[in-house]
């Protein structure tokens, strides 16, 4: 991602809407990377990204200059999509009720279509917020542990100590899951 000079922000914060179009061209990829990697639904991740992107229009007037953009960025992205995570997954599992009551209506490839679909959200649902976070800050986006650390406003120990939990966790639930 490039770098935001900080004049483009002080435009921004000022209500230039070009300057904020310059923000959005280059976060946006960002931005719908992060809540791909939390909600793992294209079409998701693309609502997510504008509604995050309208947070920060709305709030960009606050950002302090002496922060990172891009952390506070991260920030918001994490929130909005944790949000809307922990909603679809009520939603979901009121769907997958459904879908075992009308299993014998869908065909074996259906079912198999359906079954890999949810193997990944049942698996990363078992982790708490901040395990699932730092699993795809670091798993999906490369994110080093110092740039972890900074966007969850944690130090590194901290951030070390989740991915090792959260690997743990995931190689208890793939075990249990063969059994």
């Amino acid at each position: 991602m490039e770098e935001i000079c900080e004049e483009i922000i002080k435009l921004a914060k000022e209500g230039d809407i070009s300057a904020f179009e310059i923000i959005y061209r280059r976060m946006s990829g960002f931005v719908y990377t992060v809540a791909k990697g939390v909600v793992n639904e294209q079409q998701i991740a693309e609502e997510i990204t504008q509604e995050v992107f309208l947070k920060i229009y709305q709030n960009i007037k606050n950002f302090k200059l002496y922060s990172s953009l891009k952390t506070w960025v991260y920030r918001i992205t994490l929130n909005t999509s944790f949000n809307t995570y922990r909603k679809l997954k009520r939603e979901n599992n009121h769907r997958l009720a459904i879908e075992n009551y009308l299993s014998d209506r869908y065909s074996q490839e259906d079912k198999d279509a359906i079954d890999r679909r949810y193997l990944v959200s049942y698996i990363l649902d078992k982790l708490n917020p901040q395990q699932r976070a730092v699993i795809v800050l670091r798993e999906k986006l490369g994110l080093s542990y110092k740039e972890i650390a900074t966007s969850l406003k944690v130090n590194t120990n901290v951030v070390r100590s989740r991915l090792r939990r959260a690997r743990q966790t995931l190689l208890k639930i793939v075990k249990d899951m063969e059994r």
